[in-house]
């Protein structure tokens, strides 16, 4: 009896430990975008965009999601996207082992290349103190980054950072490009030893995405690393996972805007939508907003893990089961789409988003929004800011 015992006992150590083995901790961070600074702080703001105070900020998701009182968080959008994500990474197998570390990183937003490289001087630092500290008890870390627009710069921009650095051990697993102005001085650093895989997600409705020709070098920004010239000799040579990935619905690619993939319910037609495609518009964005683009990314990149470069396709389309999403090869169209569904706990996030919203007048805040960045974005290109 004692040496069945003693077997159960041994049997039970085993697990725990090849649990610990293959157990990770996850560091995600959010990077938000280019904003004007007289609009940085507004209130209104953190109620609309994946943004919080500067520099780095934890968000402890599974605590706000099982608290039983209302706090001031409820009306900050980082909570409820983030919580949409995080509901969407639980679906995987694998999140089982998992625990995923939160944060917003926040910067000043300045439209300046300057400003951009001292921001992603602080990210840096940022994300090397969370990684020592969690390194102390658990063996396998891995770090993901999530930029907006010209916050990807900011992503980038590590790499510059950590040729000085070689002494520190740490890379950034996946970086998770939204929106990115691409240009060749920054683009180039996605073959850095720093980064072990970069998809690149845009939309060919994004009409901002190119428009700066201010702070970047020759005023020149692709939307894809395929659109860069420079690079195409090493996209076709190297090993390393590089992906353009075009998002789209319907197999139509200009339904998403600048703002659907951050914001809260930022998704309007695109000017060149047919009425037949506005009405198919209206159902999908009806079953996603007020979420983002970025809650959904959990069920998409994991499918992006080819050790080469790669253009692929993602469709969110609606039929009698609800959305889901066709990923394939954008390419190579032989082969059938990997399918996606949406899982329910992802549209439970959704309704709890919408019902806080409307308790606080939401429509009337983003009116306020509204008003301020026209007035922000008068005075932006007013002045040509220091580069």
């Amino acid at each position: 009896m004692s040496r069945h015992i003693l077997f159960i006992t041994s049997m039970a150590a085993v697990s725990i430990l090849v649990a610990t083995l293959h157990a990770k901790e996850i560091i995600t961070v959010f990077i938000h975008g280019t904003m004007h600074q007289s609009i940085r702080h507004q209130p209104c703001l953190y109620q609309s965009d994946l943004l919080l105070d500067l520099g780095i900020v934890g968000i402890n998701i599974e605590a706000w999601n099982t608290k039983e009182e209302p706090s001031e968080s409820d009306h900050y959008a980082a909570f409820h996207i983030i919580n949409a994500f995080h509901t969407c990474a639980a679906t995987h197998l694998e999140s089982q082992q998992t625990k995923r570390h939160y944060y917003v990183f926040g910067w000043s937003g300045e439209l300046s290349k300057d400003a951009r490289e001292k921001a992603s001087e602080q990210l840096y630092w940022a994300v090397n103190s969370e990684y020592h500290r969690l390194s102390a008890n658990h063996a396998h870390i891995e770090i993901e980054l999530y930029g907006h627009s010209h916050g990807n710069q900011l992503i980038f921009h590590l790499a510059n950072i950590r040729n000085n650095h070689q002494e520190h051990t740490w890379t950034v697993d996946r970086a998770i490009l939204s929106a990115a102005p691409l240009h060749y001085e920054m683009a180039r650093h996605a073959f850095h030893p720093l980064f072990h895989s970069v998809i690149n997600i845009y939309s060919e409705g994004d009409m901002i995405q190119t428009l700066d020709f201010i702070s970047v070098p020759h005023g020149a920004c692709k939307k894809t690393f395929q659109e860069l010239e420079q690079l195409q000799p090493h996209l076709m040579k190297n090993d390393k996972c590089i992906i353009d990935l075009r998002l789209g619905a319907y197999e139509h690619y200009n339904f998403f805007g600048h703002g659907t993939f951050f914001t809260l319910d930022r998704y309007t037609p695109h000017p060149t939508l047919s009425r037949r495609l506005r009405n198919k518009y209206r159902q999908l964005i009806t079953e996603l907003q007020p979420l983002p683009l970025v809650s959904l990314y959990p069920l998409i990149t994991p499918h992006c893990t080819m050790p080469h470069y790669q253009s692929l396709s993602a469709n969110i389309m609606c039929d009698d089961q609800g959305p889901c999403i066709f990923l394939y090869d954008t390419g190579d169209k032989s082969h059938d789409p990997c399918i996606i569904t949406i899982p329910p706990e992802f549209f439970t996030a959704q309704a709890f988003t919408r019902k806080k919203y409307a308790s606080i007048g939401y429509t009337s805040e983003l009116a306020k929004i509204y008003r301020v960045c026209v007035h922000a974005l008068t005075h932006m290109f007013r002045k040509t800011p220091k580069i």
